[in-house]
């Protein structure tokens, strides 16, 4: 929510109002780009709110490519 005010903010600050009226009328999402936006949005909160999701995937490779470093220092 804090990006879309930034973003918002900015458009507002940088670009002011809108001088065409035609503009006006051009919807930010139509509901096609939406339905494919929404599985993008979910993902990203799933991820964020349980990362233990993608971290009990990503670990075995991470291991792999941490171990070589860890006995190279002793640890």
């Amino acid at each position: 929510m804090s990006a879309v005010y930034a973003l918002t903010l900015y458009r507002n600050v940088i670009f002011g109002e809108l001088a065409n009226p035609k503009l006006a009328a051009i919807a930010d999402l139509e509901r096609r780009e939406a339905l494919i936006f929404a599985p993008l949005m979910i993902a990203t909160l799933a991820i964020g709110l349980q990362p233990a999701l993608v971290f009990h995937i990503t670990s075995v490779s991470a291991e792999q490519l941490v171990a070589p470093y860890r006995a190279a220092s002793g640890g």
